[in-house]
């Protein structure tokens, strides 16, 4: 066995646990499994006001121009209270992004991590983000199908941006994928293949998934009152539930999202071949 092997075997039993996604791809879910499930990703860090930060942390807060930087040292209280702890990100695969004075940092701690990805079916993906985004964004386009075609930022559309990501961390050897839909769908199978990974074993804690919080003040309450089920923070905009992307993607969004995303749904097992493009939009139930 190499030295990387030895080293990233070594890791997955050890170390902290990278979970790492597209936006709106069950990163929260995923976190909050793993503390529901493996006593060793749960801790408490004593930080009552700002419930997230003690039982995860977010790398990204490392990124150059975050919304909220952050510091080494935040992180540091994490990975000392938390004997596996859960870190976030959704960042590139070479972290790109991570401001220069905190390359060295990262790079030491991702080398010591084991590294999850999450996907999700990118049409469920985008919708999300949708509506997230207008909780906090005016701008935010009212249209899915503006939605689908607006500029990343960067010269891409927002679905090939979710694919570039998609693709990119996929790639990446030591990655271990985390597909959505099992979660929801095949949770105790998942458990068993995760925990496999991690050298753990899941408590099987029925329900097997933990309670979403609908709100800022049910989040905070949870933290305080030591349930800390869950650390995602569902958006209220007025965009399309995800579930609901069938009936609002026109002939012409279908299109656009194949041509776009070149295929990444039938590459992971969304769709079995290009006929869902031509595909009649559902009705609604009445």
């Amino acid at each position: 066995m190499g030295q990387a092997s030895r080293a990233a075997g070594e890791s997955s039993r050890t170390g902290p646990i990278l979970v790492a996604s597209h936006e709106r791809s069950g990163t929260h879910l995923f976190m909050d499994l793993l503390r529901r499930q493996f006593p060793d990703c749960r801790g408490r860090v004593g930080r009552f006001v700002n419930p997230h930060d003690s039982l995860y942390f977010s790398i990204d807060r490392l990124n150059a121009e975050h919304h909220r930087p952050g510091e080494p040292g935040e992180c540091d209280r994490v990975l000392h209270a938390i004997r596996r702890p859960c870190l976030k990100t959704h960042n590139t695969p070479g972290m790109e992004r991570t401001a220069p004075q905190h390359r060295a940092y990262i790079g030491v701690l991702l080398e010591r991590s084991t590294w999850f990805y999450c996907y999700r079916d990118g049409r469920n993906v985008l919708c999300s983000l949708q509506r997230f985004r207008q909780s906090f964004d005016a701008t935010a386009a009212e249209g899915i199908g503006a939605f689908l075609r607006e500029d990343h930022g960067d010269g891409r559309s927002r679905v090939r941006a979710w694919a570039d990501h998609v693709r990119a961390w996929l790639a990446v050897e030591r990655v271990h994928p985390v597909r959505f839909e099992d979660m929801i769908k095949d949770t105790r199978a998942l458990l068993d293949r995760v925990g496999g990974v991690l050298g753990m074993r899941a408590e099987m804690k029925e329900p097997l998934l933990p309670e979403a919080t609908k709100s800022r003040l049910e989040h905070w309450w949870s933290r305080v009152s030591g349930r800390d089920e869950s650390t995602n923070i569902t958006g209220r905009g007025k965009g399309l539930d995800p579930v609901k992307w069938k009936q609002a993607f026109t002939a012409e969004d279908r299109r656009f999202f194949e041509e776009e995303s070149q295929g990444l749904l039938i590459e992971l097992g969304y769709e079995k071949s290009i006929d869902w493009v031509c595909a009649e939009p559902a009705r609604s139930a009445t």
